[in-house]
This record gives C-alpha cells, structure tokens and sequence, in this order.
C-alpha cells in the first residue's frame, strides 16, 4: 500500500507557531488530513493535571481517535485543524516509546493519495516551528527552520 508524504510541524515549547503553521498548510492544501500527535506521561511534568495531563487515556498500544466525532473541540488544535479544512484528523495519543508505532499506525489510516501534516513536539530549537517532510518515493526526510531552505536529514537508525 503506498502511504501518504507527511509532512511534520514540531517544537519543544508551546506557543511558537506549530498550530497556526499547520492551519495555514491545511487551507493552502484543501485535500490534506492532519495528524495531531500528543506524547504522554504519568503525571511527571507537575503541572496541574486537569488542565495538561493524558495520562489516563495512555495505554499500551497507541491510542489512535480519528474523525470529527472523535476529536473536534473548538479551540482545540484538533477542532483548529478541522475548521482550517483538514479532511480528517487523526490524534495520536502515546508514550515517548510509541510515537513512532502511531505516527505510522495514523498514517495508514489516511488517504494513500494525500498529504498528512503530523504536528507535535519533537527535536528542534525551541525558536519556533520546524518543518519536516518525507519524500514518499525515495523516502528520504528533509528537514527546514523555514526560509524556503531545505536540508536532507540522516536515516534514522533504531
């Protein structure tokens, strides 16, 4: 099965973009679906856990809820990325040790032909948002602080 180009939005922090980057990309491609990943933990970062914590729907499996009835809620990023266009979100729910598996497992439930913007934290600067892309035929990864300059990234090695 060919599986979609994704394209990945990532930050350390909160409030630098990744959102409105993803929103903006969704209206530009109307036939895109959107991947919201969200990395758990068991209630180590002590901020207050009704406001942040997932950590009572982790599970030992990544937990994948795709479609409207799923995961909207305005304001939200999944209802942001909705009412940008999105023509489904898929939010992944995991541990650091799953992100992978469901990134993957999300993946395969898009559209073969479409393109699906994955948002969530990972490995860059701090400064603001990352852009990360995989070529789909080759499927090498690229990696870009914005600017329009792209960078070829090593093969990930497990």
């Amino acid at each position: 099965m060919k599986r979609p180009a994704i394209v990945a939005i990532s930050g350390f922090s909160s409030e630098v973009g990744k959102t409105t980057l993803m929103c903006h990309l969704l209206r530009a491609f109307p036939l895109w679906e959107a991947i919201k990943v969200t990395r758990g933990h068991y209630r180590s970062c002590g901020k207050d856990p009704n406001s942040c914590c997932v950590s009572d729907l982790l599970s030992d499996e990544p937990v994948i809820r795709s479609g409207r009835e799923e995961n909207y809620a305005p304001g939200k990023d999944t209802g942001r990325y909705w009412d940008a266009g999105a023509t489904n979100v898929h939010w992944v729910i995991v541990t650091d040790a799953q992100v992978e598996q469901g990134i993957g497992a999300s993946a395969g439930t898009a559209s073969p032909t479409q393109s699906a913007p994955s948002k969530g934290p990972g490995p860059n600067s701090g400064t603001g948002p990352m852009i990360y892309k995989t070529d789909p035929v080759t499927g090498k990864s690229y990696q870009s602080p914005g600017g329009g300059k792209w960078y070829e990234m090593p093969p990930v090695v497990s």
